[in-house]
């Protein structure tokens, strides 16, 4: 039941639509939201200097929403920290009276945050479970903001790199093999080899929330099981909880933001005897090139 009221109270984040994009440094004349008349009763309070790039219609915002009906957090706890990723939609498209998750977003910078309380007797209906007593709370962080242009442009770069990066893991893979980097490689507690290509100057990321990446996986043979500059994209998880394999982890949260590194995980920190259907054999040891975008 819970689950399913979750999504009917986030549907207004998830839609996508194809309307131009409008954001700083871009010229547009795309709408900067919904009319305040058009939208759900409720109480706003933003978190932040408003001083970062502003979402309108069309462009894509990356951001974490915990939504709790009196006071209890609604949704699946192992999904929650994950970022969403969602381009926001004319308000044409949405159900009435709008979200006031959706409307807020057009008030935050990126970096800021925003507590909502709704009442659910401000609804035109109410949901089953709901009764006009209840108090809805939304937690919105704000954390990218991207125009439709910056999206296509940032997808072409990364393809454009794939190539190159290829190349370079591949030499690498055959040069760990043959020896040649023993003296040049770090090495963690847990055993998880490392040549850092680039060192960030930005902050290390902070457990349990979202780590922006983009990165290129292989078996010790130089197959490719895994690669998100293939698929034009980047990918979050949080850090700490467990959505990657050990050594995964391990290496990113040393890793400060704008880090670049071949990393070499152990078959015991990633796959161990069991592998990964058909990618990754059993006791694989594994190579990565990662590159750490944002937190």
């Amino acid at each position: 039941m819970k689950n399913k009221l979750f999504l009917i109270l986030c549907i207004a984040l998830t839609l996508n639509a194809c309307q131009t994009s409008d954001t700083t440094g871009n010229t547009n004349d795309g709408p900067v939201g919904p009319d305040p008349q058009e939208v759900a009763e409720h109480e706003l309070d933003i978190i932040g200097d408003g001083n970062g790039q502003r979402p309108r219609v069309g462009d894509e915002v990356t951001f974490i929403q915990k939504v709790y009906q009196n006071g209890e957090q609604l949704g699946n706890p192992v999904n929650r920290n994950f970022a969403q990723v969602a381009e926001l939609p004319p308000d044409s498209t949405l159900m009435r009276p709008i979200n006031p998750s959706y409307a807020a977003l057009f008030k935050m910078g990126e970096g800021d945050s925003a507590v909502i309380t709704q009442p659910a007797s401000g609804l035109d209906s109410l949901p089953p479970g709901v009764s006009e007593e209840d108090v809805f709370t939304y937690e919105i962080k704000l954390l990218r903001v991207r125009s439709k242009d910056q999206v296509e442009q940032e997808a072409t770069e990364l393809m454009e790199r794939r190539d190159a990066l290829d190349n370079q893991t591949q030499t690498f893979i055959s040069d760990y093999t043959a020896g040649r980097l023993d003296a040049k490689l770090k090495e963690t507690e847990n055993g998880v080899k490392y040549l850092l290509h680039e060192r960030g100057k930005g902050e290390l990321p902070p457990l349990g929330q979202p780590v922006f990446i983009s990165y290129m996986g292989y078996t010790m043979d130089g197959k490719s099981f895994d690669d998100t500059f293939q698929l034009g994209e980047t990918v979050n998880f949080p850090l700490g909880e467990g959505k990657m394999v050990p050594g995964f982890e391990e290496i990113v949260k040393n890793l400060p933001k704008g880090s670049k590194a071949t990393v070499v995980i152990p078959s015991e920190q990633a796959y161990g005897s069991s592998g990964k259907g058909n990618f990754i054999p059993p006791d694989s040891d594994l190579v990565f090139y990662i590159e750490v975008l944002n937190i």
